[in-house]
């Protein structure tokens, strides 16, 4: 379903109502631009700047604690990933 923005504007609730129910929508503004709308879980969401600082810390902890690989080639690369 294609609908322009203002289509949207004037009742979006209508539209949220149709993307739960599997309907994809899709909000044309101008001539050449569209937008695609989507739902998304609750655990789709996304990271919070102080979740996002908290891993970003834990990662530099675990290589200043020597908890890190070292991949220097293609083979060691692919080693790496058959080995997950």
């Amino acid at each position: 379903m294609v609908i322009s923005i203002k289509e949207f504007e004037q009742n979006p609730q209508t539209y949220f109502d149709k993307i739960d129910e599997g309907v994809k929508v899709l909000i044309k503004r101008g001539k050449d631009k569209i937008y695609k709308l989507t739902a998304s879980k609750k655990d789709d969401s996304l990271m919070t700047k102080e979740e996002f600082d908290a891993m970003i810390d834990a990662g530099l902890k675990d290589y200043e604690e020597g908890r890190y690989i070292t991949l220097r080639t293609k083979e060691d690369i692919h080693n790496f990933f058959e080995s997950l």
